[in-house]
């Protein structure tokens, strides 16, 4: 009553490049979740109206999502 596996299906064969790239990502985000636990204090933020305190690590998040989606925008744009 095993789990059977189809021999003939096809497995993803990942390059050298791709096991880099996430050992990276995954480290990046290793690193970020270090900070954000280790920086629970409130922080002020200014805006162009006004200010606000947040918990530093919401900041921390906030930002790197920020520079992912700049970085993948940017990509994309590269590629067309």
């Amino acid at each position: 009553m095993g789990i059977r596996h189809d021999s003939s299906a096809e497995h993803r064969r990942y390059s050298a490049g791709d096991v880099a790239r996430f050992v990276v990502a995954a480290a990046i985000i290793v690193l970020i979740v270090a900070f954000c636990v280790a920086n629970t204090d409130d922080t002020k933020v200014d805006y162009l109206i006004g200010d606000n305190t947040f918990p530093l690590f919401l900041v921390m998040i906030a930002s790197a999502i920020a520079g992912a989606l700049i970085a993948a925008l940017l990509r994309r744009r590269r590629h067309h």
